[in-house]
């Protein structure tokens, strides 16, 4: 790892992050339109750097993985709980983080509870860098959430990353295990979720984001969309990306057949039970021999 070249990457994708976190801050209001505030924050994100995956606004009980279609007509409401996970990345290095806002301003126990695993578990990783046991950084998120009285949710975790790919395999549970394997060298992303709900989530019915996973088609709409998603080197990619120009029942039934074909594959909405609330703070870290660096290194 040329680890000055990875730093100069992560520090131009986290002022790409810094800055659509600013964003998003002054866009995320009631009666905002979800599109024309999701396109703001991508479009602000390409004046630095790349979008790693597209703008998650997860909403109330939806914990991870919602972005808009390119004909939605939705508002944000009132009392919305809402996590902005933002994705950025230089020549494929990414920083991953993501924050949660309470428009009704009545949530900031839940949002705390997030907030606080996150702190209390880069804390822990500053302090111990390479040595940082898998099985003990579950444990501090998972103690903190539950001490303000709400569930981490389950089955969903931090994870490694690896230039132009998000998920590379070691994943960082957000509850105690007996696993004390060390996390070693690496970029991870931490990301604990707190929740009212149950403490688990289910895959639901929409889906906005889509990964390419190799091959072609015969049909002259799926090729097209095709050769957009190539365009991410193998990252998420939204309905909004590909396709310009398709109609939208043509672009739908295209998606559908590349599905079929194993050529994309589904990132569903994620989501607790209905009624529920869940919140998500999330940073990204490079662990290095010498040096823990945070990002982005700004107070949540």
């Amino acid at each position: 790892m040329n680890k000055e070249n990875v730093l100069t990457n992560l520090k131009i994708a986290e002022k790409g992050w810094i800055e659509a976190r600013k964003l998003a801050l002054k866009l995320v209001k009631p009666d905002a339109y979800i599109l024309d505030v999701t396109e703001q924050i991508e479009t602000k994100i390409k004046e630095y750097c790349d979008c790693a995956f597209p703008l998650n606004i997860s909403v109330n009980n939806q914990a991870a993985h919602y972005t808009p279609l390119s004909d939605c007509i939705e508002k944000i409401e009132r009392e919305d709980v809402i996590k902005i996970d933002v994705g950025t990345h230089s020549n494929g290095y990414i920083v991953d983080a993501a924050f949660t806002i309470d428009l009704k301003g009545d949530q900031q126990k839940l949002l705390d509870a997030s907030k606080n695993a996150l702190n209390a578990a880069v804390k822990y990783v500053r302090e111990n860098g390479v040595e940082t046991e898998y099985g003990k950084l579950g444990e501090i998120i998972e103690k903190e959430i539950i001490k303000l009285g709400f569930k981490p949710i389950y089955n969903l975790t931090g994870h490694s990353m690896m230039p132009y790919e998000i998920h590379a395999g070691q994943s960082i549970l957000n509850y105690l295990t007996e696993n004390k394997k060390k996390l070693g060298e690496g970029l991870f992303a931490i990301e604990p979720f707190a929740t009212n709900g149950t403490g688990y989530v289910h895959d639901g019915n929409f889906c906005g984001i889509y990964f390419y996973m190799g091959g072609n088609s015969r049909n002259l709409n799926a090729r097209k969309i095709i050769e957009d998603a190539k365009k991410t080197n193998g990252l998420p990619f939204a309905e909004r990306w590909v396709g310009k120009g398709i109609k939208p029942f043509a672009k739908k039934l295209a998606l559908q057949q590349l599905i079929k074909e194993k050529v994309i594959r589904k990132a569903s909405v994620l989501q607790d039970i209905q009624g529920s609330l869940v919140s998500q703070h999330e940073k990204t870290v490079l662990i290095t021999k010498e040096k823990v660096y945070v990002f982005p290194d700004i107070e949540f």
